[in-house]
């Protein structure tokens, strides 16, 4: 009976992954087939339901007081800033969703087994993202014939192929895996090799850092490339210094990953690493963006400005005030820990900043290797806004959890 009762558990646990991957806000199969429908609510009933369910069957709950206490915090930090700064847009109950949903289902999945199916997933991601990007380059007319056309609102179309969405121009080589950016794709997949090299001993352990770190690369995103180099130096250091192992395919591997990227990406690497170029806009306006929102939140250090201007009019009026003198100019808000530093202050940010170590230490608790991991999460974060992502609230607020057995 316990086996079956597992089993199903296992069941609905890869059913509820599998749907918070597809049907999150970062993804372009939420965008284009929203059917009007918010695909969070229906996650958060799912995830309460199964909570609910969990707790019938165990009898008890699975949060301690110390993490209810965390969960308390957070929604205590956004309800102050709503009070403070008269501010009551649906943004700020978009998130009190975003956080209930994170405690339910946390409180549901097992923390390794969500853990080993976003690795899973990722690599599906990765695996048809690599092979549509090579068959599309050497046979596009197989894309073109087979597979439906979306467009997005800014009038770019994308092949559908359901795992992977191919950008409607065969020399456009940059992959988005089922995402809104290769930026973001890039992040999640940073997250799934540091699953594979930090948690998971699997016998494909090399065949699986292969794919996902020439998926990074195929990403051509500069900090994507950044995040990949400092989880690079974090395992080696630890298979060298900690481990007194080397292990030979890992140097080979990277040779191997040179080539291949110099024969077919070799524009793609060179305009990512060209972008690290202080005469870039794209960097100018990540770290204007980062400096805005200090701008912003240093108004109220402590609970922010709210949602309306930490995201809005002040956030746009500082950012276009710190580009005067420079030939671009953006609206764009890509600092996900200085958009909640700006909008519900340091408490929130603090808290969100304790959730990314406690995740990063669950890996490791060597001071070199968690600092470089930690850097590298944090630069990714603050390449993008990940501010009403459920994948984003869920992955770190599962690093509150105890780890159980299905």
């Amino acid at each position: 009976m316990k086996r079956k009762h597992r089993n199903v558990k296992k069941i609905l646990s890869l059913a509820l992954i599998s749907f918070l991957f597809l049907f999150n806000h970062e993804t372009l199969i939420s965008y284009f087939y929203s059917f009007q429908i918010d695909w969070t609510i229906i996650l958060f009933i799912l995830s309460l339901l199964l909570a609910i369910t969990f707790f019938i069957k165990q009898s008890s709950l699975f949060f301690d007081l110390k993490t209810i206490m965390i969960y308390f915090l957070f929604i205590i930090s956004i309800l102050l800033t709503m009070i403070v700064s008269k501010d009551f847009s649906g943004g700020y109950f978009f998130i009190l969703l975003l956080i209930f949903t994170s405690l339910f289902f946390n409180s549901f999945i097992d923390k390794i087994f969500f853990y080993k199916t976003f690795l899973i997933f990722t690599l599906i991601i990765s695996c048809f993202s690599i092979i549509s990007r090579l068959v599309f380059i050497i046979n596009p007319t197989f894309i073109q014939n087979n597979f439906i056309v979306v467009t997005n609102s800014e009038n770019v179309s994308f092949y559908n192929l359901f795992f992977s969405f191919l950008v409607d121009y065969v020399s456009y080589f940059r992959v988005f895996g089922i995402y809104r950016e290769p930026g973001v794709f890039a992040f999640f997949l940073i997250i799934a090799l540091v699953f594979n090299l930090f948690l998971f001993t699997l016998k494909t352990q090399l065949l699986i850092s292969l794919i996902i770190i020439t998926a990074i690369i195929m990403t051509g995103s500069t900090p994507g490339y950044l995040s990949l180099l400092l989880v690079i130096l974090a395992y080696f250091y630890n298979e060298i210094f900690l481990v007194k192992r080397i292990k030979l395919f890992y140097f080979l591997l990277f040779p191997i990953i040179g080539f291949f990227t110099f024969i077919y990406l070799s524009e793609v690497i060179f305009d990512a690493i060209s972008k690290l170029s202080f005469e870039n806009s794209s960097l100018i306006i990540r770290l204007f963006s980062i400096y805005s929102n200090f701008q912003v939140g240093i108004i109220n250090p402590f609970n922010g400005v709210g949602i309306t201007k930490g995201l809005g009019v002040l956030y746009r009026d500082y950012l276009s005030e710190n580009l005067f003198n420079y030939s671009f100019t953006s609206t764009d808000n890509t600092s996900t820990h200085g958009a909640m530093f700006a909008s519900f202050g340091s408490l929130f940010t603090f808290l969100f900043l304790i959730l990314n170590l406690k995740f990063v230490i669950s890996f490791s608790k060597n001071l070199i290797i968690a600092s470089l991991i930690l850097v590298s999460i944090i630069l990714s974060l603050n390449s993008q806004l990940y501010l009403y992502s459920e994948v984003t609230y869920i992955l770190f607020f599962s690093s509150l959890n105890h780890i159980k057995k299905l």
